[in-house]
C-alpha cells in the first residue's frame, strides 16, 4: 500500500513539474516574439538578444561570407564544440538571410524544454514578398533572463504557403518531426553525418508531419517510420474540382535506394487525401525542384 502511495506522489510530481515546465516555456514563447518584433522595428540589437558567446559566434559566421573572414574550418576549430550541428551555421543575416523588409510578421511558439534549455519554433513572414522562414531557437539564462543561443534553420526552412482548404486565406505548411509514441514535436537534427543520422532515426522512429494553423497535421510516413525529412513540397494550384490549392510532396527516405516516391494531396474538410502517387529516381529531384513536377504527375488517379 505504502509503495502504491509512493508511485502515485511520484507519478503527480512528474505531471506537476512537466505541466509547469510547459506553462513556463509557453510563457517565454510568447516574451521572445514580442522581443523579436521589437527587434525588426529596429528598436532592439541583436546582442541585446542573445548569449554574449553567440554574438561572437555569429558575428565570426556573418563576417566569414566576406573577403579575409574566417574559413569554414577555423569556424569549426573555433565553434566545433560549443556548436555541434551543422543547422547552426545559418548563412546571411541573424535570423533570416534578408537585409531589408517592409514589416516581419513573427510568430513563436513553445517547442520543448529540459536541462535548463528551451526551445521555441519561429515563423518569420515578410509583408512585402510573403517570404516565410521557419526557425528552431534555443535559449539559455543568461544574468537572470532567457537569451537566445542558437538558432537552426527548420527542416522546412521556408513554409509551403497556398490555400489549402479553399478558405480565401494563406496556409503555410512547415515540416515538424514528432514522437510516434505520444505525437508531441520533437527535434531531430536533419544534418547529421548519413549513418548517424540513420542510427538516430531508427532509434526515434519520428512521424514527419506538415502542420499550419487551422488545418489537420499531414502525417507523411503513417506505418513508415523511417524517413529523414522531406526532399521537395510545393504548392502546385487547384488542379482538381475541389476548392484550394494542392499539394505535391517527395519524402526522404532512410535508405541508400535511388527510387523515390512523388505524392499529390488535396484537403478536405475531415483532412488531407492522397490522390496521386508515381515514382520517380532520385536523379529527377534537381530538375523537379528547378522547374516544378510534370503535369502527368498533378492529375487524380
Amino acid at each position: 500500500m505504502k509503495r502504491a502511495s509512493l508511485l502515485v506522489l511520484c507519478s503527480l510530481l512528474l505531471f506537476t513539474g512537466a505541466f509547469a515546465q510547459r506553462e513556463s516555456g509557453i510563457r517565454t514563447a510568447a516574451w521572445l516574439q514580442a522581443r523579436l518584433e521589437l527587434y525588426f522595428e529596429s528598436r532592439v540589437t541583436m546582442k541585446q538578444l542573445t548569449t554574449r558567446r553567440y554574438a561572437r559566434f555569429k558575428s565570426d559566421l556573418i563576417h566569414s561570407e566576406f573577403d579575409h573572414g574566417m574559413s569554414p574550418a577555423e569556424l569549426e576549430a573555433k565553434w566545433g564544440r560549443s556548436y555541434t550541428s551543422r543547422r547552426s551555421y545559418l548563412p546571411g543575416g541573424f535570423l533570416i538571410p534578408l537585409q531589408d523588409w517592409n514589416h516581419i510578421t513573427v510568430n513563436c511558439r513553445f517547442f520543448a524544454a529540459g536541462g535548463g534549455t528551451i526551445w521555441v519554433t519561429a515563423q518569420f513572414t515578410e509583408s512585402g514578398s510573403r517570404e516565410s522562414y521557419a526557425r528552431y531557437i534555443r535559449l539559455v539564462k543568461q544574468d537572470g533572463i532567457y537569451r537566445i543561443d542558437d538558432v537552426w534553420e527548420a527542416e522546412s526552412a521556408q513554409g509551403i504557403i497556398g490555400d489549402y482548404n479553399g478558405d480565401g486565406q494563406a496556409d503555410t505548411l512547415c515540416v515538424r518531426f514528432a514522437s510516434s509514441i505520444d505525437g508531441q514535436p520533437i527535434l531531430m537534427d536533419t544534418m547529421l553525418e548519413y549513418d548517424s543520422l540513420i542510427a538516430a532515426v531508427v532509434r526515434k522512429k519520428p512521424l514527419l508531419q506538415l502542420v499550419a494553423p487551422g488545418l489537420r497535421p499531414l502525417v507523411l510516413n503513417q506505418g513508415q517510420f523511417y524517413v529523414l525529412g522531406l526532399d521537395y513540397g510545393a504548392n502546385i494550384g487547384n488542379v482538381n474540382r475541389l476548392p484550394g490549392d494542392e499539394l505535391a510532396v517527395v519524402i526522404r527516405g532512410a535508405d541508400w535506394s535511388a527510387i523515390n516516391r512523388i505524392v499529390v494531396f488535396t484537403y478536405k474538410k475531415n483532412g488531407w487525401i492522397r490522390i496521386r502517387e508515381q515514382e520517380i529516381r532520385e536523379e529527377t529531384l534537381p530538375r523537379i525542384r528547378s522547374d516544378g513536377i510534370p503535369p502527368s504527375y498533378e492529375q487524380e488517379k
